[in-house]
């Protein structure tokens, strides 16, 4: 039988699932030719979802990628997208092991959670880069360079946005008790 944790954290998901499919279909992006997107807090729920639980993370990333998909760009994005579920499952467990104590500050967790998957974020959607627009385009060498350049600085810059609204968004689900953020304390 599912507790009220259990079925409080799949509603969640759920949502949060539906609202990543949802923001990129909306008309809040900006587009750099050939590569780089960015749609205003696409990575909110995913990384809201990060504070729920690993599984969470995964799905809603996952319901991120299939957003892109229906929004009709070019594949590459759709791939990039796809690789939130590696920094969503990391930061998802960085936040579940809390650490064990080798960071007592919060505010220092929550920062090295960022950075952490800030990196992941922007590395592994710089390199999926390259094969797709290889595969998609036939670009050059030097362009597909350029364009993995610049995906990963601008991921770095979209990122950082993203998570300082989500920690906005997960302090309020937290003082709201819709989510155990035990960082809290």
């Amino acid at each position: 039988m599912m507790n009220k944790t259990n079925v409080r954290n799949m509603t969640i998901t759920g949502l949060l699932t539906a609202i990543s499919i949802l923001i990129p279909m909306l008309p809040l992006r900006v587009i750099l030719p050939p590569a780089f997107t960015a749609t205003l807090a696409v990575h909110v729920p995913v990384m809201v979802s990060m504070f729920v639980s690993p599984f969470s993370a995964a799905f809603v990333a996952i319901g991120s990628a299939i957003g892109f998909g229906f929004t009709g760009l070019p594949p590459t994005v759709t791939a990039r997208a796809a690789t939130h579920i590696v920094f969503a499952v990391v930061g998802a467990l960085m936040i579940r092991k809390q650490f064990h104590g080798i960071l007592g500050n919060k505010i220092v967790k929550v920062v090295v959670v960022g950075i952490v998957t800030m990196i992941l974020h922007a590395g592994f959607e710089a390199l999926i880069t390259i094969p797709a627009m290889r595969l998609f385009t036939g670009y050059d060498g030097a362009a597909i360079y350029a364009a993995a350049t610049t995906v990963g600085i601008g991921t770095l810059l979209h990122h950082a946005v993203d998570y300082m609204i989500t920690i906005v968004i997960i302090s309020a689900l937290a003082d709201a008790k819709l989510i155990d953020w035990t960082w809290k304390r």
